[in-house]
């Protein structure tokens, strides 16, 4: 069993791939399968996750990739058509806490990681590690609070030096409409994301219109994998966040 992670979340590089696939190329001594796991795949480069395509069409004999990904909207369409996808079922809320306590995550994070988590372990602690004033997290305010074309300008003149960190200002933003949509289906309680930016008009929104946002945070990250110039990529989501708004305020 080989074993493949990015380290201190760094991206798994192409030349990481190529090594194993090489690897995977050797007859087993004895003749049994061999396991290959990569988590998270997310954290692939482009390169890399096109490097892995021919292995994952045509693997080697009894080999087998396990694929593990937190977020399958970062992989490329070529990559998942390729592999039989196995969804995991949300984990129960006391099994989330026995963990979480387990770990060593204090009560109070680990109640807002349930709440907030939708059952996804990996979610849950990925939110109970996140740090409320974080760069990122800050990031995600202002472009949620943007009201006016000024603001906007001046929320993209801030995050043009951010592109290093374009991937986790992308997955918060998006999670957090997630979350709203998870509000108005009663998922999460009317006033627990009553002190977020949107928290006070979350009732308000057209379900529709957080659908349609989250797809164009969704076409934001593939067009960032694709490496489509970071400050015009986030110009056009803020624009769609604002006109989005500018409705809801004149409705």
């Amino acid at each position: 069993m080989l074993e493949i992670s990015s380290e201190g979340n760094k991206a798994i590089s192409v030349d990481r791939i190529r090594e194993v696939i090489n690897l995977a190329s050797m007859h087993s001594i004895d003749g049994r399968e061999r396991i290959i796991i990569i988590e998270p795949v997310e954290n692939m480069t482009t390169q890399a996750q096109n490097c892995l395509l021919k292995s994952l069409e045509e693997p080697g004999t009894n080999v087998i990739y396990f694929l593990l990904s937190h977020d399958t909207s970062s992989l490329l369409d070529t990559i998942i058509s390729r592999c039989s996808v196995v969804k995991l079922t949300p984990w129960p809320n006391q099994v989330l806490e026995r963990v979480l306590l387990q770990l060593g995550y204090p009560r109070d994070k680990v109640e807002r990681a349930i709440i907030l988590s939708g059952g996804n372990i990996g979610e849950a602690i990925t939110i109970a590690d996140e740090q409320p004033d974080s760069n990122q997290e800050k990031a995600v305010r202002q472009i949620l609070n943007v009201h006016t074309y000024g603001e906007a300008v001046r929320c993209t003149a801030m995050l043009k030096d951010m592109a290093s960190t374009a991937d986790q200002i992308l997955f918060r933003l998006e999670r957090y409409l997630q979350q709203c949509m998870m509000t108005k289906s009663g998922l999460i309680a009317p006033g627990y994301l009553l002190q977020t930016p949107w928290g006070a008009v979350i009732e308000t929104i057209p379900i529709e219109d957080l659908t349609d946002l989250t797809d164009q945070v969704f076409k934001a990250r593939k067009m960032k994998m694709s490496n489509v110039n970071w400050q015009s990529n986030i110009d056009q989501l803020i624009l769609k966040i604002l006109e989005a708004k500018s409705k809801w305020q004149k409705s």
